[in-house]
């Protein structure tokens, strides 16, 4: 079969000049791909950049038996591999890191699995404090969102900037917010789970204020 470039069945027969006489057809069970054994983690649940600016995450098999691994990790890069990798990361949050791995000398060809890798990266190069939007009286509503999305920031913060992740960490919405209740359209986002980040407007982040939010549709 030259689409899956291996021989996937045998067949018995007689052939001549004017027909083919088939007697017996089997299938090549030893092509089928076996059941997915592997399972991948990161080697730490939390990271610390250093002095240099960033960390290197290292993520590594269990009984890996796929032949190829396909990566996305979670800050706008890809990759592939054959087994274990290791990524630098430069920015701190929290990172989902999606890993798919395929057999592909086998049949189905192309069979493929997935698995989710989380884990966290805090920044101590920087004043930088990550603290939670409630202790600041930062509040999102509705919670779960559908169309609209309304944030109050207390007179006290001041105007803040924001920007609003997904669980990949890729920025789908970002803006400034003035002080008291703020409505940002999200009709165009798609339902999941995000991230907020609020911060300073003036861009000096010192403090920056983390909240959850889901998007239900």
């Amino acid at each position: 079969d030259t689409n899956y470039t291996l021989p996937v069945m045998t067949a018995n027969g007689i052939a001549t000049d004017s027909s083919d006489v088939i007697s017996a057809v089997q299938y090549i069970y030893e092509a089928t791909c076996a059941a997915p054994t592997w399972t991948v983690a990161s080697d730490h649940d939390v990271y610390y950049i250093d002095s240099t600016g960033s960390v290197t995450v290292n993520f590594i098999f269990t009984n890996p038996n796929a032949n190829q691994y396909l990566w996305d990790f979670g800050d706008n890069s890809t990759d592939s591999s054959t087994g274990n990798v290791s990524h630098k990361y430069f920015s701190p949050g929290s990172y989902s890191v999606g890993v798919t791995g395929c057999m592909t000398d086998c049949l189905p060809l192309n069979s493929c699995t997935s698995a989710i890798i989380d884990f966290e990266i805090r920044d101590t190069t920087s004043s930088l404090q990550v603290v939670s939007g409630d202790e600041l009286g930062i509040k999102l509503f509705p919670n779960p969102a559908l169309k609209t999305l309304n944030i109050r920031i207390p007179d006290e913060l001041g105007a803040q900037s924001y920007q609003l992740l997904d669980i990949s960490g890729r920025s789908v919405a970002s803006g400034f917010l003035n002080v008291g209740a703020t409505m940002i359209d999200i009709n165009t986002i798609e339902n999941g789970i995000y991230s907020m980040r609020v911060w300073n407007k003036e861009g000096v982040k010192d403090r920056m204020a983390i909240l959850r939010l889901a998007v239900i549709k």
